[in-house]
């Protein structure tokens, strides 16, 4: 690892910022804080100000600073050590007064890093960037102004303290204008290429490629030639004008707008050293003046020279940043545009395949924004931009009034609207739309307007009429069914009253045909045929009932279940007596009423009482026992019920037995109990087998009371 790779891993280590950081990463920095100050105070021992004293650099500032920057300040007291330390090692052991006062002007180097460190954390810039106009322009004025300052007061007022000048104010000033100068010169050309180089060293490796780096070399060779011939060439001839000061502008702003930062503070630092050579060696345009005003020239040709050079390139680093987050905005909202129109287009083509439309209502201006589909759902023209009662004015006459009170409604509620209905097209057909909207609200939470879709259900309209007729018929072809099952038992029922018809007509006959017949026995007779003839008329009637086929809409209405139960039992009368099975009823009255079609539920439960007769058929006759009932159960359904004390089905079968043409009977199609389980789906309603305990099964309807 080279000494950069430390000085990086070292303040990357100390800006951990742990309460607790591992010795290396203490001691490291220290030491290299300890050999930077000794080499840094070697330096500013040669190169000092002119009958000052005082070095014109002096490089310890800058590298105390940027340790005390770079590091939290639970470690700074071992960085203060380690510059103390180096200092000391620079100064001559000749005498007590000689190392007391060296170790007396580092309080001054001190006050000098603290106070850049402390003012920098308090004005929130901690780690330092100069990538922005603003924090270069604090930076440059803690380290360039505020803490030479500070550091010149206090290192002025030692030299006077210990007699190193004759007592006054003007040696003091003296003094103090040294060594601010000198720190001010240091704080904005060295340090901020210190902290640039530690804080980015990663950034600048990765972007000095081959090329860059060739450019990068052919900017500091012609900037050092430049500076060589502009500010330590001979001061004869044209070219002592004081425009060779401009010379190294070029290169300077050369540097600030390609490299940034960090390659202008070292251009910098390359036009302050050949500035401070020419004026050591009374060459160039700085040497032409008197002693002090050379050094006061050499000042302010590097800060004007620095300051500008520096908040230049912070600028084009800023700009650059701005451009680079403008650019990747520009291209995120070009990828989301891309996308946004590509999604469109998907869901252009899903919503055509689907046949789906899209409808937007305002609900300030009421007109209705429909897409391409829609308006083609709707029959409209291209240019047709109705208001909504010009739309639901196209809704069939049945259900305008319907659609038109929803709509209202849905707005009123704040919920959303779901209809179904027909559309009068212009070639005078119908066509039956679903709609499905939700509202968007304002900021202030009024409805905005309502958004939805559009599509057209004709086809699937066509095919539930279609299914509801195949239903009919087959619940027309199990009630046929079933009747033919009972027919034995019917003809019997039928039998009796028309065999007492007759008999009493004979016995009628025989009467009147006496010479004195006897009238009140005759009305008797007559009545007996009567009660007989409305016994035969009610059995006649209920088959017709059942025979009847529908108009291929059930017909829904209020129902008592119970009623329901007891017309099942009148129909299933006959076939029950015939079979030998004792009938009990449970039925509760009142119950809450359900909503259904009397006939249909009349066939579910002549079915249920049939096969539960017949799963009895193998028991004794006094065995034969069924119960049938009604109830409300816990979740507030209406269930009616049919117990029966036959065999039973098997645990695999409860289920399977409500599937078409599964059947335990040998004659048996495996129709009836699907049949009825259809019926019951369509009444919105459950039909399910249990097992007895005691033996048999029960059999279960449920339906949901009326809303």
């Amino acid at each position: 690892m080279n000494l950069s790779d430390h000085i990086v891993s070292g303040a990357e280590g100390v800006v951990g910022y742990t309460d607790a950081p591992p010795r290396h990463k203490v001691v490291l920095p220290a030491a290299i804080v300890c050999v930077a100050t000794f080499l840094g105070s070697q330096f500013g021992a040669v190169v000092r100000f002119p009958d000052a004293g005082s070095a014109i650099l002096f490089p310890p500032y800058a590298v105390l600073t940027a340790g005390l920057i770079l590091s939290p300040p639970s470690q700074w007291w071992a960085l203060l050590l380690a510059s103390f330390v180096g200092h000391l090692l620079t100064v001559p052991a000749t005498d007590s007064l000689t190392i007391t006062f060296a170790a007396s002007t580092e309080v001054a180097n001190f006050a000098r890093a603290v106070t850049t460190a402390a003012a920098l954390r308090w004005l929130k810039q901690e780690r330092p960037r100069f990538d922005s106009l603003d924090g270069t322009a604090v930076f440059l004025g803690v380290a360039g102004l505020v803490a030479p300052a500070v550091g010149a007061t206090i290192g002025a007022a030692i030299v006077v303290l210990y007699g190193q000048v004759s007592p006054g104010p003007e040696p003091f000033w003296r003094i103090w204008r040294a060594w601010f100068l000198s720190n001010a010169i240091v704080g904005v050309t060295l340090l901020p290429l210190i902290v640039s180089v530690v804080t980015r060293f990663d950034v600048i490796r990765r972007t000095l490629t081959g090329r860059r780096l060739g450019e990068l070399a052919l900017l500091l060779v012609g900037l050092a030639t430049v500076a060589l011939v502009a500010l330590v060439g001979s001061s004869r001839g044209p070219l002592s004008l004081p425009v060779r000061l401009y010379a190294p502008l070029p290169f300077l702003l050369w540097a600030a707008m390609r490299f940034g930062p960090a390659t202008t503070s070292a251009s910098l630092l390359v036009v302050a050293a050949f500035a401070i050579v020419g004026v050591m060696n009374g060459m160039g345009p700085l040497a032409r003046t008197p002693s002090d005003d050379g050094v006061l020239s050499l000042y302010l040709f590097l800060v004007f020279t620095s300051v500008p050079s520096l908040l230049l390139a912070a600028l084009m680093k800023e700009r650059e940043q701005i451009m680079s987050a403008l650019n990747a905005d520009i291209a995120e909202r070009k990828r989301a545009q891309e996308a946004l129109q590509a999604g469109e287009e998907r869901m252009a083509l899903a919503a055509t395949s689907a046949s789906l439309g899209f409808w937007a209502w305002n609900l300030r201006t009421n007109v209705v924004w429909l897409s391409d589909h829609g308006k083609r759902v709707w029959g409209a023209a291209n240019d047709f931009e109705p208001t909504c009662e010009q739309l639901i004015s196209r809704v069939h006459e049945e259900d305008r009034q319907r659609v038109g009170e929803a709509c209202a409604a849905a707005v009123a509620r704040r919920e959303p609207c779901e209809q179904e209905f027909r559309v009068m097209r212009e070639d005078g057909r119908a066509r039956w739309l679903s709609i499905k909207g939700r509202l968007e609200f304002h900021a202030d939470g009024a409805p905005k307007q309502m958004v939805g879709i559009v599509i057209d259900v004709t086809e699937r309209k066509r095919a539930e009429i279609e299914l509801q007729d195949r239903r009919q018929e087959l619940a027309h072809l199990g009630r046929v069914a079933t009747l033919g099952q009972m027919s034995g038992a019917l003809a019997h029922e039928l039998r009796q009253p028309l065999t007492a018809i007759l008999f009493n007509t004979k016995a009628a006959q025989d009467l009147l045909a006496k010479e004195q017949p006897d009238l009140a026995e005759v009305r008797a007779i007559l009545k007996d045929i009567a009660h007989d003839d409305a016994r035969a008329g009610e059995v006649i009637g209920r088959l017709r009932k059942l025979l009847k086929k529908g108009s291929g809409q059930p017909t829904y209405e209020p129902l008592q279940l119970s009623a329901v139960v007891e017309d099942g039992l009148d129909i299933a009368r006959s076939d029950v007596m015939a079979r030998g099975v004792a009938v009990t009823t449970e039925l509760e009255n009142p119950l809450p009423l359900v909503r259904g079609d009397r006939v249909e539920l009349q066939q579910v439960l002549v079915n249920l009482l049939l096969n539960a007769c017949e799963s009895m058929g193998c028991k004794p006759p006094g065995e034969r026992r069924l119960t049938v009932g009604t109830t409300c159960d816990d979740a507030g359904q209406i269930v009616a019920y049919v117990v029966d004390r036959g065999t039973g089905i098997r645990a695999d079968r409860l289920e399977q037995v409500f599937e078409p043409f599964v059947t335990s009977k040998p004659d048996g199609l495996g129709l009836g109990l699907a049949i009825c389980r259809t019926i019951v789906n369509a009444h919105r309603g459950r039909l399910w087998a249990t097992n007895n305990a005691d033996g048999g099964a029960t059999f279960y309807l449920a339906l949901p009371p009326c809303a």
